[in-house]
């Protein structure tokens, strides 16, 4: 993330404080990935795999909802939550990531 980092000090009330802000300079410091993170609480759990699995086998998946967002591949035509979406998210649950 790339800013300008602001720093205030000030007083009140007898209390001495300082702390700092970073101004961010473009919207793409607010990009988060989420694949595979399907109830969007950060993190891919059990719930999300649940969610994976309502979906699976299912085709037609088009925007902007892809099959609750299982179609992780967005691949249309065929907009199908098959072994290609199944192994990115694999991928992002070993991650421990989003």
């Amino acid at each position: 993330m790339a800013g300008i980092l602001e720093q205030y000090t000030g007083e009140k009330y007898g209390i001495y404080y300082d702390y700092y802000q970073l101004l961010t300079t473009n919207t793409e410091s607010f990009t988060i990935d989420q694949t595979a993170d399907l109830d969007y609480n950060c993190v891919v759990d059990f719930i999300d795999y649940g969610l994976f699995a309502v979906h699976w086998l299912e085709d037609g998946c088009t925007d902007p909802d892809w099959c609750g967002g299982a179609d992780l591949t967005r691949d249309e035509p065929s907009g199908t939550v098959d072994y290609n979406d199944l192994l990115i998210f694999s991928e992002k649950w070993l991650e421990g990531k989003y």
